[in-house]
């Protein structure tokens, strides 16, 4: 029985003593440093994605029409000739070079005009090549 309690004794002599307040701090701490080191890393993407967007400035998207939730038109400005693109999942296609650019100076009415005509254009010229195929 002495012995028993003599082991009781030597733990508790070794085990230290630990404030819970010294816990707290220290997690706290150590929690701001990995919020800190997320901030900086999502910082230093969105500075490398700006630089590498301004490098292609002579690439410009006009506009685009959504055909469904995954299919749209894309009208892009590359070094002032305007292509007519169509971009779906696992697709990306050019369908026409535009002979007369859409200026920007253009109303929204007068682009939406425009760029609805050269749409209904190349379907009437799709129906028309096929009914040749047929």
């Amino acid at each position: 029985m002495i012995f028993i309690s003599q082991l009781a004794l030597a733990e508790e002599a070794v085990t230290p003593v630990v404030k819970p307040s010294e816990n707290i701090v220290q997690m706290i701490l150590g929690l701001i440093l990995v919020l800190g080191a997320i901030l900086i890393l999502v910082w230093l993407m969105k500075q490398i994605n700006h630089s590498n967007h301004g490098a292609s400035s002579v690439m410009k998207i006009k506009g685009y029409l959504p055909l469904s939730p995954k299919e749209k038109l894309v009208l892009v400005d590359i070094a002032g000739e305007q292509l007519l693109i169509g971009v779906a999942p696992g697709f990306v296609g050019h369908i026409k070079s535009l002979s007369q650019p859409i200026d920007e100076g253009q109303s929204p009415k007068n682009i939406s005009s425009a760029f609805s005509d050269t749409i209904s254009a190349l379907l009437k010229k799709n129906n028309q090549h096929a009914k040749i195929v047929e």
